[in-house]
C-alpha cells in the first residue's frame, strides 16, 4: 500500500504591520449601509400586484448586490495583503530545519578575487575597517555558513578555476572541520575561470547522496562580468542550460563577496618590435597601460626594469578606459637570456601591475650552407650568393657582422651536428635521403629555421615523398613541374602585392630597391598547404616564396634557385642581400615570442635529439624548483612543464651535454583586469533567466536556504495578488453596469485560474471548466424564468 503525504502550507507576512489595512476592506460595507434606501408604506389598489414582482426579483437581487460588494470588499483586502508581500512554504518549519541539507559551495578563485577592499566590521561599540582580499572574505564566508549548518549536513567544495582539479571536496563531507581544513589550504589563483567546466562539475556533484533529496548549491564570487559572460554566445547559452539545470536539482544562492569598487589600472601589453635580439642595438620596446576606473589618474609612474634592475621610468596620465601606449628604448650589452619587465605604481590588484618580457640577445647567429653542386670556382658553387650575401667577405678579410656561415657539402649532411647552428639553408640539394629527411624534420621541430632553394639538380618526387607526405611533412609546398620562360622576352618578375608579409616588407616604399626588377628565367610550380602562407609571387600568379610554422621552427622554400642559372635575383644585389638577411631573421629570429605564455599555458623547451638523457629542471618565480621529464616526440624530444598556475619569469635548466637555460616569461590575461561587474539585468536575463536564484551581497547576513524559497514564493503570490487586484478593478464597474456580462466575464476567470491549477496538480481542468460553464447556463436559464413570470 502506497500513502501519499499532503504538504503542509506555512504562511508569513514580510510586513506583517501593514495587515491593518484590512480595516479598510469594510468601507464598501459601510458606503453601502448608509447609502441604504428606507422606504415609506403606503397602501393602495394597484400596489398588491408590484409587491407580488418585487419578492419574485429581491432574491435575485440580493444576490447581485451581495456578489458586487463582495466584489469591491476583495479588492481591498487583496490589495492590502499584497502590500504587506506574503510567503509560504510546503512544509512546516519545524520539519524542514531537522532534515539534513546537502549543499555545494563554489568559491571564485580566479584572478579578480586577490582585489583588496575594505570591509567594515564593529568591534564593541566602535566600528573599524579592515582591508581584505575578496578571496579570504569568501573564505569567512564560507566559514560562517558551515557554522550556521546543522548536524548531519552534507558538504562539497568546489572552486571556480580553469584547471583541475575544481572539485575540492569531491565526497559529500559530514564534517566541517574536512572542508574547513581544505579552506585554509585553498589558494586563489592567477588566471581567469571556467565556468563551463566548473558548472559540469556542480551538476555532477549533485547526483551524490541521493537520500537527502535537499540540495543547494552556494555561489560565493565577485560576478565579474568576464568570468561569467566568458565565450561567445553558443558559450553563454550553455551556461544558461547549466544553471537551469542546476535549478531542477537544487536550489540556487549567490553571494557576492565585491563592496562595488572596481577601480583598477594594468600593464596590458609588453613585446618588442625587433624580430631578432642583438647585441650592440637598440631595441624598441613598446607597451600598453589602461585605466579601467572611472577616475583618471594623473602622473601615474610607469618603470622598466632589465634583469631586475631599473633602467628607465616614465609619469603618464591615465584616462578612464582609454589604452595608453609607452614606448621604450634598450641595448643589451651582453648576450644570453634577459629578463624584463614594465611596472606600473601598486594599487588594490598589484598583480597585473607588473608584465614581464623574455628576451634572448644574440651575439651572433650559425647559419649552416649545405651546397648541392660545389665546385672549384667559387661563383660556380650553388651556395656562392647566398654566403655572400649573408656573411660579405674580400679575397683577404671577412666583414664583421651578426651572421656566421659555415658551407659543407651534401655528403657531410649526415655526419654534422646540427644543433650547433641557428638555420639551415639548402642549395640546389639533388635526392633527398630518408636520412636527411628524418634529420632535417627533427632540426625544424626542434625550433630552428630551415631555407630551401632548388636548382637544376633538385629531385622534386624524392622531396614530395620524403619532406612534403602529403602536407603532413616539412615543405609548405608541393614541388610540381618546372615551368620556363618561352623565350627571353618573356620573363617573370616578383609581385609583392601589398607588402604585407613580414619577409617583404621591408621593401614597401622602396621601390629603387630593385625587388620588382628582379627577371626569372626558370622556377619550380608550388602548390601551397592551407597553413602556409605565400609572401612573394610571380608576375604570372605562381607563388615564389612560402614558409610554414612547423612544430616550434619555421621552413622557408623558394621556387626559384639562389644562383644566376634561373634568374637574376642572385646577381641584384639591391634586392637580394636584404630579402636574405630577412629571411634567415624570420626563420629564426621570431622563435623567442613562442616563450611568451599566458597562466596555465605550458613551457615546451626543445632538446637536441643526442640529448636524450639530459635532465632539466624548471625554477618557478618564486624560487622553488622542480624536474621535468624529457618527452620523446619521434622527430624531436621536449621538456614539457605545464604547472604555470602563477605569473612571472621562469627559468628552464637543462643539464649536460645541453648545458642551457631558457628563460619563459608567464602573464596574466588581460581580461581579468577589469572588474567590472555583472550588472543587475545581465544576471537575469544572461545566466539566471526562468531560474529562481537568491542573490545576497556580502554585508548581508548568511542564512540558510529558507530564505530562498521565502524570496521565491514572496514574489510569486505577491505578482499573483496583484493580478487578482487588477481584475477585480476592472469587473467591478462591468458588474455595476449589466451584472449578468460582468458575471459570466468574472466565471469565466474563476474557470481558468482553477482549471490552471488544476493543470498543474494534475486533477482534471476539462471537469471544472464544465462546471463552470453549466452554472453560467443554469443561472440564464432561472433570469429568463423569472422575467417571463414578471411579464405574465
Amino acid at each position: 500500500m502506497s500513502y501519499v503525504t499532503q504538504p503542509l502550507l506555512a504562511f508569513g507576512f514580510g510586513s506583517p504591520w501593514l495587515l491593518s489595512g484590512l480595516a479598510l476592506a469594510g468601507i464598501p460595507l459601510i458606503i453601502h449601509l448608509l447609502h441604504k434606501r428606507r422606504y415609506v408604506e403606503m397602501d393602495w389598489a394597484a400596489m398588491r400586484f408590484l409587491l407580488e414582482a418585487t419578492r419574485k426579483q429581491s432574491r435575485r437581487m440580493r444576490i447581485e448586490h451581495f456578489i458586487l460588494l463582495l466584489v469591491r470588499t476583495l479588492v481591498i483586502a487583496l490589495l492590502v495583503l499584497a502590500l504587506a508581500r506574503p510567503h509560504a512554504d510546503t512544509a512546516t518549519g519545524a520539519l524542514r530545519a531537522s532534515m539534513p541539507v546537502h549543499r555545494i559551495v563554489v568559491i571564485d578563485a580566479t584572478m579578480s578575487m586577490q582585489f583588496r577592499q575594505e570591509l567594515a566590521t564593529e568591534e564593541g561599540d566602535a566600528a573599524r575597517a579592515t582591508q581584505t582580499t575578496r578571496f579570504g572574505r569568501a573564505k569567512q564566508l564560507i566559514r560562517d555558513l558551515m557554522q550556521q549548518g546543522q548536524r548531519g549536513d552534507a558538504w562539497n567544495l568546489v572552486r571556480l578555476a580553469d584547471k583541475e582539479p575544481l572539485a575540492i571536496v569531491g565526497q559529500p563531507a559530514f564534517s566541517t572541520e574536512t572542508v574547513d581544513d581544505e579552506l585554509q589550504d585553498l589558494t586563489v589563483t592567477d588566471a581567469p575561470g571556467d565556468l563551463a567546466a566548473t558548472l559540469e562539475t556542480v551538476l555532477s556533484l549533485t547526483k551524490l547522496a541521493p537520500e537527502m533529496p535537499r540540495k543547494e548549491v552556494i555561489f560565493v564570487t565577485d560576478l565579474q562580468a568576464s568570468t561569467w559572460t566568458s565565450g561567445g554566445s553558443a558559450a553563454q547559452a550553455r551556461h544558461k542550460v547549466q544553471l537551469k539545470q542546476l535549478a531542477e536539482r537544487a536550489r540556487l544562492s549567490v553571494l557576492n563577496v565585491s563592496n562595488g569598487e572596481s577601480a583598477n589600472a594594468a600593464v596590458l601589453r609588453l613585446d618588442a618590435e625587433s624580430a631578432l635580439i642583438a647585441t650592440g642595438r637598440p631595441v624598441r620596446l613598446s607597451s600598453t597601460v589602461r585605466n579601467f576606473g572611472s577616475v583618471a589618474m594623473k602622473n601615474a609612474v610607469v618603470e622598466l626594469f632589465v634583469d631586475d634592475r631599473l633602467v628607465d621610468s616614465k609619469r603618464v596620465d591615465l584616462a578612464s578606459g582609454v589604452d595608453v601606449p609607452v614606448d621604450w628604448s634598450h641595448t643589451f650589452q651582453t648576450g644570453g637570456e634577459h629578463k624584463l619587465e614594465v611596472r606600473l605604481q601598486e594599487d588594490d590588484l598589484p598583480l597585473d601591475n607588473r608584465r614581464w618580457l623574455a628576451l634572448p640577445a644574440r651575439d651572433e647567429l650559425r647559419i649552416l650552407l649545405v651546397d648541392g653542386r660545389p665546385s672549384g670556382n667559387r661563383r660556380e658553387a650553388a651556395s656562392y650568393y647566398v654566403a655572400k650575401a649573408l656573411s660579405p667577405s674580400t679575397l683577404s678579410d671577412s666583414a664583421a657582422g651578426l651572421i656566421r656561415t659555415h658551407i659543407i657539402s651534401e655528403s657531410e649532411l649526415p655526419a654534422t651536428n646540427l644543433s650547433l647552428y641557428d638555420a639551415l639553408i639548402l642549395c640546389n640539394l639533388g635526392l633527398m635521403t630518408e636520412r636527411e629527411a628524418t634529420l632535417l624534420e627533427t632540426f625544424v621541430r626542434s625550433g630552428h629555421g630551415l631555407l630551401i632553394f632548388p636548382g637544376d639538380q633538385t629531385n622534386q618526387d624524392s622531396y614530395n615523398q620524403r619532406l612534403f607526405r602529403d602536407g603532413q611533412g616539412l615543405l609548405p609546398a608541393r614541388l610540381e613541374d618546372r615551368v620556363s620562360s618561352p623565350d627571353r622576352e618573356t620573363l617573370f618578375g616578383f609581385d609583392a602585392r601589398d607588402y604585407l608579409h613580414p619577409l617583404v616588407k621591408a621593401f614597401q616604399g622602396n621601390p629603387g630597391a630593385g625587388l620588382e626588377a628582379t627577371l626569372t628565367f626558370e622556377f619550380i610550380k608550388l602548390k601551397p598547404t592551407e597553413d602556409s602562407k605565400v609572401a612573394l609571387w610571380f608576375t604570372n600568379g605562381q607563388p615564389a616564396l612560402v614558409e610554414r610554422s612547423v612544430g616550434l621552427g619555421r621552413v622557408i622554400l623558394s621556387a626559384t634557385s639562389a644562383d644566376d642559372r634561373w634568374s637574376t635575383w642572385a646577381i641584384w644585389a639591391p634586392s637580394f642581400v636584404p630579402l636574405m638577411h630577412e629571411a634567415v631573421t624570420f626563420a629564426v629570429g621570431d622563435q623567442w615570442r613562442r616563450r611568451q605564455l599566458t597562466v596555465n599555458e605550458p613551457i615546451t623547451a626543445s632538446v637536441p635529439l643526442r640529448a636524450f638523457e639530459s635532465s632539466a629542471v624548471v625554477v618557478r618565480p618564486s624560487g622553488t624548483s622542480e624536474d621535468i621529464t624529457i618527452q620523446d616526440q619521434g622527430e624531436s624530444a621536449l621538456a614539457v612543464f605545464d604547472d604555470t598556475t602563477k605569473v612571472g619569469v621562469y627559468t628552464v635548466e637543462m643539464a649536460a651535454p645541453v648545458n642551457q637555460s631558457l628563460l619563459y616569461a608567464v602573464n596574466a590575461d588581460p581580461q581579468e583586469s577589469d572588474l567590472t561587474p555583472l550588472s543587475q539585468q545581465d544576471f537575469q536575463t544572461r545566466l539566471f533567466a526562468d531560474v529562481e536564484v537568491d542573490l545576497k551581497s556580502q554585508n548581508d547576513a548568511v542564512g540558510t536556504s529558507e530564505s530562498t524559497v521565502v524570496s521565491s514564493t514572496m514574489s510569486r503570490l505577491i505578482r499573483g495578488l496583484a493580478l487578482c487586484v487588477l481584475i477585480g478593478l476592472l469587473l467591478e464597474p462591468l458588474l455595476a453596469w449589466s451584472f449578468l456580462p460582468g458575471l459570466i466575464v468574472l466565471l469565466a476567470v474563476v474557470g481558468l485560474i482553477v482549471a490552471y491549477v488544476g493543470f498543474v496538480n494534475g486533477s482534471g481542468p476539462g471537469l471544472v471548466a464544465v462546471l463552470v460553464f453549466s452554472g453560467i447556463m443554469e443561472y440564464r436559464r432561472r433570469r429568463k424564468a423569472a422575467a417571463t413570470n414578471l411579464s405574465s
